[in-house]
């Protein structure tokens, strides 16, 4: 599983897979959900066809550990005072996501 925030900005929606360090805008948390799904999926089908030892070093790829800490808190307060909803989230999207057919 990849750890994924999303947060509002405004009209817009931002959204960021901190394990590999990819990042999309959508005009909603589902467009962002969607948007990050695909760029996931794109990514590891694309790391796929590397060789063995350069697969382990893109998939290994983190946000910077400012970033994770940052969207970690600022998720983590937006949900105690009750607006997680509209404004940030943390979600989890799948490692092996189904490949096209």
């Amino acid at each position: 599983m990849f750890r994924c925030y999303a947060y509002g900005a405004g009209e817009r929606w931002h959204g960021i897979c901190a394990d590999l360090d990819i990042a999309v805008d959508g005009s909603s948390f589902l467009d962002v959900e969607t948007a990050l799904a695909a760029g996931i999926q794109m990514y590891l089908e694309t790391v796929a066809e590397l060789p063995a030892d350069e697969q382990r070093r893109f998939l290994n790829r983190r946000a910077p550990w400012r970033v994770r800490a940052s969207l970690a808190v600022s998720t983590w307060l937006h949900g105690l005072n009750g607006s997680g909803d509209r404004h940030a989230r943390s979600f989890f999207l799948p490692s092996r996501l189904v490949a096209p057919s």
